[in-house]
């Protein structure tokens, strides 16, 4: 009898433990703001010239896509083109192989296979033969033996000494064609930023003409800035502003650039509200934003832990003896979602050791939790 009565206060105990620990852990209300997921590896038509820019006579465009990240604009193009190859597979030359084949380690590159037909196979070399020079110049490595295969062009004809046993061979070869993906930053330009969080929760980027056409597209309006990043929990948050729109008025004003915009927004006045005009998806809207002076602000009381709350942008926590008895969270988090941020409010509260638990978010989705382990879910 004695022993199940420690059972069972052990159980109790366990039990009470988890439910502070979870308590413990609601407390941390900062969620991962993924702003800036959504500007990395933006797609891009493959279509789409960068101002200026002559395609004429390059290679296939495979694909572009544009990162804007610490105020630098990157456009990235993966382009298919026609590269030299001899036909055949390399691996390094270790000393295993170097014994073996009677070669001194690390002399050349070890070909692995022969690709039937190809260049390789035609100048009569095989598998287990070791290249020691090409085009006159030694190589010692297979990512060397590469870049010198791919700067020539096909059709392009260079000696080759390779050595199979004791004996070093010296034979012309003439590169084949093949296509390769190319992946390159065709381009990287500084942006001017503007850190506007503490009054509108928002930061923004004046885009140059390459990096507008890029991430607006050629025919969107000139001027205005991009938003990349939307403070959890900010006014920008609760204005439903979204990372990536185009902010081309305010209050009304059109806004060629950071400076228009500062001009336009100290014109509101503290905790007062002004439009912001965004396109976004084609669309043009105008959302209301309060302008405040401390967006960031953070507030916290505790009394010998039997009352606490902490509040911030990204949410506030409120709890009662030591979690125990009862405690809240409303959390703000942007979220990336098909590969554009949405704004998503969720809240929790949990009851007599989290017995009586509920969860609710925006989407709508809703669960009620009695006694830890009988979970009750609906909605979105």
């Amino acid at each position: 009898m004695r022993r199940k009565s420690l059972v069972n206060a052990a159980v109790v105990a366990a039990a009470a433990a988890a439910a502070w620990l979870s308590g413990c852990y609601s407390c941390d209300i900062k969620g991962r703001n993924e702003s800036a997921d959504a500007l990395r590896s933006v797609a891009v038509d493959p279509s789409f010239t960068l101002p200026g820019e002559a395609r004429g006579g390059q290679s296939a465009v495979v694909r572009q896509s544009y990162t804007i990240a610490d105020g630098q604009f990157t456009f990235n193009r993966s382009v298919e083109k026609e590269v030299g190859t001899l036909g055949a597979d390399f691996v390094p030359l270790s000393k295993g192989d170097a014994e073996r084949l009677g070669a001194e380690p690390f002399s050349g590159v070890l070909i692995r296979g022969i690709r039937t037909p190809g260049p390789a196979e035609a100048a009569g070399l095989r598998a287990d033969d070791v290249i020691v020079s090409y085009g006159g110049k030694d190589v010692m490595s297979v990512e060397r033996l590469e870049l010198l295969i791919e700067a020539d062009a096909p059709g392009t004809r260079v000696d080759i000494v390779y050595q199979r046993g004791d004996t070093r061979v010296d034979v012309p070869v003439t590169l084949g064609a093949e296509k390769r993906v190319v992946e390159g930053k065709s381009l990287q330009q500084q942006l001017r930023m503007v850190d506007d969080r503490d009054r509108t929760g928002l930061k923004l980027a004046e885009l140059t003409s390459e990096a507008h056409a890029a991430a607006l597209g050629p025919d969107a309006p000139a001027g205005g800035l991009l938003v990349v990043e939307v403070l959890e929990g900010g006014p920008g948050f609760f204005a439903d502003l979204r990372v990536r729109d185009h902010v081309v008025k305010v209050g009304g004003q059109p806004v060629a650039g950071a400076a228009e915009y500062g001009n336009a927004v100290d014109a509101a006045q503290p905790d007062g509200e002004t439009v912001l005009t965004v396109r976004r998806a084609g669309r043009e809207l105008e959302l209301p934003i309060e302008v405040v002076e401390d967006a960031r602000g953070r507030s916290d009381f505790n009394v010998f832990d039997i009352i606490r709350y902490r509040g911030e942008p990204a949410g506030w926590h409120f709890c009662l003896l030591y979690h125990l008895l009862f405690n809240s969270d409303r959390m703000h988090k942007v979220v990336r979602d098909d590969g554009t941020t949405r704004n998503e409010r969720s809240t929790h509260w949990g009851a007599v050791l989290d017995l009586l638990h509920w969860k609710s978010t925006e989407g709508g989705r809703k669960e009620l939790r009695l006694g830890w382990f009988f979970p009750i879910s609906w909605g979105g």
